[in-house]
């Protein structure tokens, strides 16, 4: 376990994100607990506030969870990338990666 977390052949970033998107999830569903009890307890002095708080509290948190969960997810997906072009570097065979004997390091817009 502590050879990979510094040999940086496994990244940590992903299951980070994972874990952070929980924690956003469950502190949202404690928000919206507390705005529903407190629509609750408005509905008695003005039933419409209430109404609207209540609403607020549901739709509100369920929104910022999904915006929240794209986002993480965007993330995920550069991750995704990496290990894809990480496992097609290492298929490739050695004498694919180097450059033609040919190759020029000059521009072609640039005189000699």
């Amino acid at each position: 376990m502590i050879k990979q977390l510094f040999s940086f052949d496994r990244l940590i970033t992903p299951v980070i994100i994972r874990f952070l998107f929980y924690v956003v999830a469950a502190v949202w569903a404690v928000v919206a607990v507390i705005g529903v009890l407190g629509g609750l307890l408005r509905l008695f002095s003005d039933f419409f506030a209430g109404i609207g708080l209540i609403l607020a509290a549901i739709i509100l948190p369920g929104v910022f969870v999904l915006l929240y969960r794209v986002a993480a997810e965007l993330a995920l997906v550069v991750f995704m990338i990496r290990d894809e072009l990480v496992w097609q570097r290492e298929r490739q065979p050695a004498s694919g990666l180097a450059a033609p004997a040919s190759a020029s390091l000059a521009s072609p817009l640039i005189g000699p």
